[in-house]
């Protein structure tokens, strides 16, 4: 699982989290995640995401990035529901 950068991230037990840090960029914008998983995981479904969102900006010929993350999270969805 990827998470949101929290320098003091805890288990729910209390203690710290063994994970990787990563600066990645998804349409045009800098995060800095954990995860446990191996860098180039990481980077294949950063970019992955990235794809899915350009591709559904320029069908819908918008680049409000919440309705462009909204609109490929349901098309990614559907290819989970999908294979399921």
């Amino acid at each position: 699982m990827l998470g949101v950068y929290s320098p003091n991230r805890r288990t729910q037990e209390g203690g710290t989290v063994a994970a990787n840090y990563y600066d990645i960029e998804v349409f045009g914008q800098s995060f800095r995640i954990t995860s446990e998983k191996s860098e180039p995981h990481v980077r294949r479904v950063a970019a992955y995401v990235d794809r899915k969102m350009r591709e559904r900006a320029r069908a819908n010929k918008t680049i409000m990035p919440l309705r462009v993350a909204i609109m490929a999270a349901l098309d990614i969805a559907e290819e989970v529901c999908e294979r399921q």
